[in-house]
């Protein structure tokens, strides 16, 4: 506490600072430069100086995908995702930054199933063949057609008869 006294160092500084400035804080901790920015990232919001209440609702496809994955302390990244901001509207595109989704779910077996589930939100379901009976034609019943006489005589000598075509 007495090197950011020091150094000046305000709560709203505490956002700002780059790797560079916490080895000048904590010159012979890398594990407690690594808790600090850990600590930064989850609390940034609230150090920023944002009190606006957070809408539960507008997370609650990211608590129903924790939970459906049986995440023991779901809360822990429910909470990240609130803290940075992404809500359900934007859970489509965490898929597309690597970077993110690694500051939004660190541990890695947590983080590949989130992905795993995302991934197959975004498949199109796959299409359903129904059978089509194939129906035969209807069979027209079979008319018989009534002679046409013509008239006159065929070229020849039918015997008197007219000639009937069929």
């Amino acid at each position: 506490l007495k090197i950011f006294q020091n150094q000046r160092v305000r709560d709203q500084d505490l956002t700002l600072l780059q790797d560079i400035d916490l080895l000048a804080l904590f010159p012979d901790n890398v594990g407690a430069r690594i808790r600090f920015r850990d600590w930064v990232k989850r609390n940034s919001r609230a150090l920023k100086g944002d009190k606006t209440p957070i809408n539960q609702n507008e997370y609650k496809q990211v608590s129903t995908i924790f939970r459906s994955l049986g995440i023991a302390n779901a809360q822990k990244y429910i909470l990240s995702f609130m803290n940075y901001g992404v809500t359900d509207k934007v859970l489509p595109y965490v898929l597309d930054s690597e970077k993110e989704l690694d500051t939004l779910i660190p541990d890695m077996s947590v983080r590949i199933l989130f992905r795993g589930y995302l991934i197959k939100q975004r498949q199109p379901p796959p299409i359903q063949q129904i059978p089509i009976p194939i129906q035969q034609p209807m069979q027209q019943p079979v008319q018989m057609q009534q002679p046409i006489p013509m008239g006159g005589n065929m070229g020849g000598n039918m015997g008197g008869n007219q000639g009937f075509l069929f």
